[in-house]
């Protein structure tokens, strides 16, 4: 298991370097599967999301899917992280609110 989350934690800062990735996104992506299977898959993203941004690799920001999303302090983030909802897309709520991660050295500005 512990190999299984490393390989997802450099998956997932991977992914994170392209732009805001939703997390039900990430939940389909191939190399995630690849990754983790299907077994556990949420519960394994998420401890390894939390890691990452315990870590301040990863940001969590959190907004409609329409619009820019905002960045969301660490604790809330973990918070969120530890909340199946997050994980899947809810495209029937026209109002719906995704929660995005991206790769802090995709938006470092020194």
């Amino acid at each position: 298991m512990a190999n299984q989350i490393e390989e997802l934690r450099i998956v997932l800062l991977d992914l994170g370097m392209e732009d805001w990735i939703p997390i039900p996104e990430a939940t389909t992506d191939p190399a995630v599967l690849d990754s983790v299977g299907r077994n556990d898959l949420i519960a394994t993203m998420a401890s390894a999301l939390i890691d990452l941004v315990e870590l301040a690799k990863l940001c969590i920001y959190k907004g409609k899917w329409d619009e820019d999303p905002s960045p969301v302090p660490t604790q809330e983030a973990v918070e969120l992280l530890k909340n199946p909802w997050w994980y899947t897309f809810h495209l029937d709520d026209p109002a719906e609110e995704r929660v995005f991660f991206v790769n802090v050295d995709n938006i470092r500005s020194d």
